[in-house]
C-alpha cells in the first residue's frame, strides 16, 4: 500500500469553490474527502511518432542556496486531466467539458489523457467523419492541449461489440489532420515532460487479439527514462462498476487474457493505469503494491456502482480527475459535472 500523503485545503477560488493544490506535500496522514479541513517523442508499436511535446511540465525557480552560486532547482511541475467515455456529444459531454475548463483555468492543465469510447456508438467510419468536429473539437474547443487517446470497445464499432479496425485506423489517421488529438498508432508510447505513457488498445488484450502488443510492451515499459511511467487503457482492471474486473466481464467470459496480461507485466512495474468502461469515478486500493488502478470513465455518461472491492472513493456521478505531479508526488482529484471538488488524494511513487 502507499504511503499516503494529505494536502491541506487552502481557501476557496471562485464559485466552484476550487481548493488550490500547493506544489509541494504538508503533513502526512489518510486521503481526504472534498469538504475536509485537510485534506514528447513518440513511438509506437511499429512506427515513430517523429514528435517532440513536453506538454507545458513546469519547474519552478528555486531559492539561492548559499553558496553564491546557482539557484536550487526547484520542483517539477506537471498538471493534466483524466476522462473517458466521453464522445456522447450531449448536454452531458459539454457539461463535463465546461467543468473541466473551469478547473484548467484555475488549476492549469498542460494535456488530457482520453480513454477510449471517444465515439458512441460505432466509433468514426473516415477521417472525415462529422463525429470527429461534433464529438470532440467542438465540446473541447476552449481547451488549448492535446488529448492523448486510446480505443474502446465502442471505437471498433457494432455498438461496443464489433471488431471494425477500418473505423479505428481513422481515429489514428485524425493524428495528422488535429494538432489536438494524439493516436500515433492503436498502442503507442509517448513522452510528456516527467511522463511516459503508454496507450493501449485493451481491446486487442481482452480478446485475444494483442499478440504484438503483448511483445511490444515490455520493452516499451523498460524503455522510459522519465520519472513517471503511467498506461492509459480502456477495460478496467479493478472496478466496482457493472463490467467488475478483468476476468469477469460478459459474465465471467471475458478478460482473462487482459487480467493476466496486467498481473505479469504492469503490477508493481508502472505507477499508475487509468481506464473508464465503467462510467463512473473510481479510486480502488491497488491489488498489486506499486501501482495505483484508476477508473475516469464519467466524461459522458454515467452508472451505477455495486462491486465488493475495497475503495478510497467511488461515485455514480459524471466527471473527471485533475491530476498534479510534483517530483515524486502525486495528487489526484475528482471533481463533478460542475466543478466542484469530490474527492482527493495523494501519494509517493515507489511506495
Amino acid at each position: 500500500m502507499h504511503g499516503i500523503l494529505t494536502l491541506a485545503l487552502l481557501a476557496a477560488c471562485g464559485e466552484q469553490g476550487l481548493a488550490p493544490v500547493a506544489g509541494a506535500p504538508h503533513g502526512t496522514d489518510d486521503a481526504t474527502p472534498a469538504g475536509s479541513g485537510d485534506a514528447g517523442t513518440g513511438t509506437t508499436g511499429g512506427s515513430s511518432d517523429g514528435s517532440t511535446d513536453n506538454g507545458g511540465t513546469s519547474t519552478d525557480d528555486g531559492t539561492d542556496s548559499g553558496g553564491g552560486g546557482e539557484p536550487a532547482p526547484g520542483p517539477t511541475i506537471t498538471h493534466f486531466v483524466a476522462l473517458g467515455d466521453a464522445g456522447t456529444g450531449d448536454a452531458n459531454q459539454l457539461r463535463v467539458a465546461h467543468a473541466i475548463e473551469q478547473v484548467c483555468a484555475a488549476r492549469g492543465c498542460d494535456f488530457a489523457v482520453y480513454l477510449g469510447d471517444n465515439f458512441y456508438s460505432d466509433g468514426v467510419t473516415s477521417v472525415d467523419d462529422q463525429k470527429f468536429e461534433d464529438v470532440f473539437e467542438t465540446p473541447y474547443a476552449a481547451l488549448p492541449f492535446k488529448f492523448h487517446a486510446v480505443l474502446g470497445n465502442h471505437d471498433y464499432g457494432g455498438n461496443g461489440g464489433g471488431w471494425d479496425p477500418a473505423r479505428t485506423d481513422a481515429q489514428v489517421a485524425y493524428s495528422d489532420h488535429s494538432p489536438k488529438w494524439v493516436m500515433p498508432d492503436q498502442y503507442y508510447s509517448v513522452t510528456e515532460g516527467q511522463v511516459t505513457l503508454l496507450g493501449l488498445d485493451t481491446n486487442a488484450l481482452a480478446w485475444e487479439r494483442g499478440a504484438d502488443q503483448q511483445t511490444w510492451f515490455p520493452g516499451a515499459r523498460d524503455a522510459a527514462q522519465t520519472r513517471w511511467t503511467i498506461v492509459l487503457g480502456h477495460h478496467t482492471f479493478v472496478s466496482n462498476g457493472p463490467h467488475g474486473n478483468a476476468g469477469n466481464w460478459d459474465g465471467g467470459n471475458g478478460g482473462s487474457v487482459f487480467r493476466d496480461f496486467f498481473q505479469s507485466e504492469l503490477c508493481g512495474k508502472v505507477d499508475v493505469y487509468f481506464g473508464g468502461h465503467d462510467h463512473s469515478l473510481q479510486w480502488p486500493e491497488s491489488p498489486c503494491a506499486g501501482t495505483e488502478f484508476i477508473v475516469s470513465g464519467a466524461g459522458g455518461k454515467a452508472s451505477n456502482l455495486g462491486g465488493n472491492n475495497a475503495a478510497w472513493f467511488e461515485s455514480g456521478q459524471l466527471g473527471f480527475l485533475w491530476v498534479e505531479l510534483v517530483d515524486d508526488l502525486f495528487t489526484g482529484v475528482f471533481y463533478d459535472e460542475n466543478g466542484n471538488e469530490l474527492y482527493r488524494r495523494s501519494f509517493t511513487r515507489g511506495t
